[in-house]
Formats: C-alpha cells, sequence, structure tokens
C-alpha cells in the first residue's frame, strides 16, 4: 500500500488543481490511499514533515518517506512514481 500525503491550502490555486487528480487517482488505484492536508489547519503535521512549498506530495510505503514531489502532477505522472516505488 501507497499512502499519498498531499499538502495543500484553500489559497493555493496549483493544490486546487491538484486535489481533483490525486484523488481520481487514488479511486482508480486500490493499492493508493490517500490523505489531505490543509497546511493552515494542521501547522504541525507540515513541519514534521518539512514542507516549505505548496503543493507538496509525500509518498509514503510501510510508513516511511520514498518519494516528494513539488508542484501540480498528471495522472500519468503520479502513476509514474508509484510505479517506481
Amino acid at each position: 500500500m501507497i499512502k499519498i500525503l498531499d499538502f495543500g491550502a484553500d489559497w493555493c490555486p496549483s493544490c486546487k488543481v491538484l486535489k481533483p487528480v490525486v484523488e481520481e487517482f487514488a479511486s482508480e488505484n486500490d493499492n493508493v490511499e490517500v490523505e489531505f492536508i490543509n497546511v493552515d489547519q494542521d501547522a504541525a503535521s507540515a513541519a514534521k514533515y518539512k514542507v516549505r512549498s505548496l503543493p507538496t506530495l509525500i509518498f509514503l510505503s510501510e510508513d516511511e518517506e520514498v518519494h516528494r514531489s513539488l508542484g501540480a502532477k498528471t495522472k500519468s505522472e503520479l502513476a509514474e512514481i508509484v510505479s517506481s516505488i
């Protein structure tokens, strides 16, 4: 199981574009789970994962970070990342 932590904020235009892409990707892949984290509401998680820019996607396998991606992505780019993990 791959878990994607999607760090974003309501004021972030790229985050608004990315969120439905990540949701759709996760719904189409049984081995992917997503957690959306609003950095304005959960600054502790952003600090824990050292998130410095938005949007940030952190890919976890067995609770360990295995990949980090900055900026908006397409479903095919997400699929490439997940298949390489």
